[in-house]
């Protein structure tokens, strides 16, 4: 294969959930038709890229964490899309309508990838479940929410039975609740052998049930549709681990109304992963 001299790729503008699955393994799959490859991400996200990246750069914005397409406090709106419409496609990593298509998963589109797992068993699991109390407004998101109590029962019923709890995510966007361990904020490589560890991570949809899945970590979620579903438990699932989507009224996202399960229904799903009775 006749290798070109120089890729630079980054860094994304987004959330981290389309970050590892319509981002970093597009830049796998194409990274050994070049002698070196420069990656520009956040600080903190090296894991991602280190196994083919030659060069890494951290490079932080308050737009990292935003949808590309919402510019929130982009003085020229057509920035992030011009970026991905037009700059990265120049280079063939994404197709040019993807602007447009990004919420199709066609067979296809995940071909396009090459994925690794993240984390390796110790051979002894340290938590029993994992969860992600979801709780921020960005992006005018705050109706995918976990409502605090309702983690709480979740927390108590589940610690009440005998089981070890932790909460993830990042403080800004999760909160810890009593009857777990506190292990917000953990370094990505670091959150990564914990998830290797762990038995089930449970929570609305959001970035770490997602990472969850190059954990090949069993999940618990939910969402405001059917669409979310066959991606988490699908097209976002290339090692096909065990996910239970627990089903709910078909909202569509942008009524921005959020669909919660029950508490026994949570319970009883995040048992039956437990239990391995889901494949």
């Amino acid at each position: 294969m006749i290798q070109q001299k120089t890729l630079f790729a980054g860094p994304w503008i987004g959330e981290f959930g389309w970050e590892l699955f319509c981002w970093h393994g597009f830049l796998r799959k194409i990274a050994c038709k070049y002698e070196r490859v420069i990656v520009a991400c956040r600080t903190g996200h090296d894991l991602l890229y280190r196994d083919f990246a030659t060069d890494i750069i951290n490079y932080d914005t308050a737009h990292l964490e935003t949808d590309m397409w919402k510019n929130h406090g982009e003085t020229n709106p057509r920035f992030f899309h011009r970026y991905y419409t037009e700059g990265l496609t120049k280079l063939k990593i994404i197709p040019h309508d993807a602007f447009q298509e990004r919420w199709w998963f066609d067979e296809p589109w995940s071909k396009r990838q090459e994925f690794i797992s993240f984390g390796q068993y110790s051979g002894t699991k340290s938590y029993d479940i994992l969860m992600v109390v979801r709780h921020t407004e960005k992006c005018n998101t705050g109706y995918r929410n976990w409502p605090i109590n309702e983690a709480a029962k979740f927390a108590t019923t589940m610690h009440e039975r005998g089981y070890r709890l932790a909460c993830v995510g990042t403080r800004k966007q999760a909160v810890h609740i009593p009857h777990t361990d506190d292990i917000l904020d953990l370094p990505l490589h670091a959150l990564a052998q914990v998830m290797a560890d762990a038995r089930v991570i449970v929570g609305p949809q959001s970035g770490p049930v997602h990472f969850g899945s190059l954990c090949l970590l069993p999940q618990v979620c939910w969402q405001t549709c059917n669409e979310h579903a066959v991606r988490t438990a699908i097209h976002w699932n290339p090692f096909n681990v065990p996910v239970v989507t627990l089903p709910g009224s078909d909202i569509h996202w942008k009524k921005r109304v959020m669909w919660q399960p029950m508490l026994g229904d949570i319970v009883n799903a995040t048992e039956r992963v437990l239990k391995g009775t889901v494949r």
